[in-house]
């Protein structure tokens, strides 16, 4: 019975040690994931246990992602947010530590069509003392399904420049959808299928928007980007200037595998082979020089170059240029222009403008290379057609040495007189049993806007392409796919509209 004091003392002294490292009696593990639904409201669901799996239906933004809130119940947790794609052993596309009274995480997922996640909310209490306690591992599988989804075929890795890549877009009204695609911003094309073939120059953003039933009939708007394999190349050189001839320059390569990269230099008009394949190599300069890395890309094997300038010292300007004019002449444009010495030029680029910002390259005149204070005259008649409609025409010159640096003149505006080119488009095969293709003279790199109309005056196609100078083609596979009958083909450029007849059979 003596005993019994020291049997309370001895539990009371244990209970308050073990109390001391305990977690408070709100800790649970308990989360709430948060989002907008496809009716525009906003969900919250909580998990406490196990795993779970949630559907989520919501209307795209143009983004190609979709954000939900991760908030912990408990304040006295911290932890880790995960999410894998597919499984919890996918690829991981997220990862967050969140702390003691940590704000909501916003987690941000790809998604461009219906797409499988897996959330991880691993959990520890968190004791009196600051050491974590009870750790709770909750999964949930989460099931994303955009109202319209847009793929493509150019997979996960991308392509080569140049490649053809289907764009597919799903998820428009059910009677007479329409679809409406844009590339980087600009819009490129519409049609009803909802698929459009493209060909990817540079890494490209695609947006698709269309009417859509599970937006309650509102537009929505979603977007993927396909990425092309490129090789690139810098300097740690500021500017990609040294002022000292002979100083050593790192050049460093990248998009392909060390060992695969070959690289040249080209300074004073010629061109040599410089050493080394790896993925850097150190240069020394005497002179501004242009290095060109070739080679293979890392994925997929991609022919590929990229060059950059190394300029040397204050180097003078390689041209005096003394006189520079342009004038019409009946039906082109006549550029006159003088030098006074030229140092090292290789030649000149001629540049025209229709709205005196935006240039584009209309031919090239060999330069006199190294001249000693002797005039030199150039002349060049531009034979590009000038659009219907243009009443003025800029132009500039790009003097290019044998570095491959450039300097580029003022510019020089001129007004048209007389007749200009028309679209001159035809049609071929014409009559077709199945596709077509749209044969015109393009005097602008202004967007070609291309549509199609039965007989009934309905619009069956629209297609938006960029342009360049000089004859181009548009192809129509779309109308193997058309009832036999007259089409009637309008083409668009600036002011210059031109309709010509289809006959399918």
């Amino acid at each position: 019975m003596k005993l019994y004091p020291f049997f309370i003392f001895l539990t009371c002294l244990l209970g308050g040690l073990l109390n001391a490292g305990t977690a408070s009696a709100q800790c649970s593990g308990q989360f709430t994931i948060s989002y907008t639904n496809a009716a525009g409201t906003q969900t919250s669901v909580s998990y406490n246990n196990g795993a779970n799996n949630q559907t989520i239906d919501f209307c795209p933004d143009g983004s190609g992602f979709f954000n939900l809130t991760v908030t912990q119940t408990a304040s006295d947790s911290r932890g880790t947010v995960t999410v894998n794609q597919g499984t919890t052993a996918g690829p991981q596309v997220y990862s967050m530590p969140f702390d003691v009274n940590s704000p909501p995480l916003i987690v941000r997922l790809p998604v461009s069509s219906a797409s499988s996640y897996v959330l991880t909310n691993n959990s520890f209490c968190v004791k009196n003392d600051g050491t974590n306690g009870t750790q709770k591992i909750v999964t949930v599988a989460l099931d994303i399904r955009p109202s319209v989804s847009l793929t493509s075929s150019s997979g996960s890795t991308g392509v080569c420049v140049g490649t053809t890549v289907r764009l597919t877009a799903t998820g428009g009204a059910a009677i007479n959808p329409l679809y409406t695609f844009f590339a980087n911003g600009t819009q490129i094309g519409q049609n009803n299928t909802g698929v459009l073939d493209v060909t990817p120059q540079s890494t490209t953003n695609y947006t698709v928007q269309t009417a859509s039933a599970g937006c309650n009939g509102n537009t929505a708007t979603q977007a993927i980007t396909v990425n092309t394999n490129n090789l690139s190349i810098s300097s740690n050189a500021p500017n990609n200037t040294t002022s000292t001839p002979g100083t050593a320059v790192t050049l460093t390569s990248a998009g392909g595998t060390s060992g695969s990269y070959s690289y040249t230099a080209t300074s004073n008009g010629v061109t040599t082979q410089v050493s080394g394949n790896g993925s850097s190599i150190t240069v020394s300069p005497t002179t501004s020089t242009r290095y060109t890395v070739t080679g293979p890309t890392a994925v997929g094997g991609c022919p590929s170059s990229a060059e950059v300038v190394i300029r040397v010292g204050n180097t003078p300007l390689p041209v005096g240029l003394t006189s520079f004019t342009a004038a019409w002449k009946g039906r082109a444009a006549e550029l006159r222009w003088a030098t006074a010495f030229e140092t090292d030029n290789s030649h000149f680029v001629v540049e025209r403008s229709l709205d005196g910002s935006t240039f584009r390259a209309v031919g090239r005149v060999a330069g006199a290379g190294t001249t000693n204070g002797a005039t030199t005259n150039y002349r060049f008649d531009d034979p590009t057609p000038v659009p219907a409609g243009a009443s003025l025409l800029y132009y500039r010159l790009r003097q290019v040495d044998f570095s491959g640096a450039d300097v580029l003149s003022g510019v020089r505006a001129l007004t048209v007189s007389g007749p200009t080119a028309a679209l001159a488009a035809v049609v071929v095969p014409n009559p077709t049993t199945g596709s077509a293709t749209i044969r015109f003279v393009s005097a602008t790199t202004a967007p070609v806007r291309l549509e199609v109309f039965n007989v009934l005056g309905r619009r069956v196609l629209l297609k938006v392409v960029a342009a360049k100078d000089g004859q181009m083609e548009i192809p129509l596979p779309e109308a193997a796919s058309w009832k036999a009958g007259v089409y009637h083909v309008a083409l668009s450029q600036n002011q210059q509209r031109q309709v010509v007849r289809l006959v399918r059979r």
